[in-house]
């Protein structure tokens, strides 16, 4: 899967190609740290072939190419966070 960011603006870009969840994870995480911003909530909901993240800015989102919301259910599951 990829990991997509849309700016505020509509825009968007990829942030990392090809990585696993764990990964994928870890790089919207590293992400939020570099830009100094603290997730106050992981919302996240299937868009088509791919799961939309909001982590609680409303106009900014991030995106898993070729996900479903089971794949990543089952992520925070793992780690205690139903």
């Amino acid at each position: 899967m990829n990991v997509v960011f849309e700016n505020s603006a509509g825009e968007k870009r990829v942030i990392t190609k090809n990585v696993d969840m764990d990964i994928a994870m870890r790089t919207i995480n590293v992400f939020l740290i570099d830009h100094n911003y603290k997730a106050p909530y992981y919302r996240y909901m299937q868009s088509g072939s791919d799961i939309q993240i909001d982590v609680g800015s409303h106009t900014e989102f991030f995106y898993l190419t070729d996900c479903r919301i089971k794949d990543i259910n089952q992520y925070f599951k793992e780690r205690g966070n139903e």
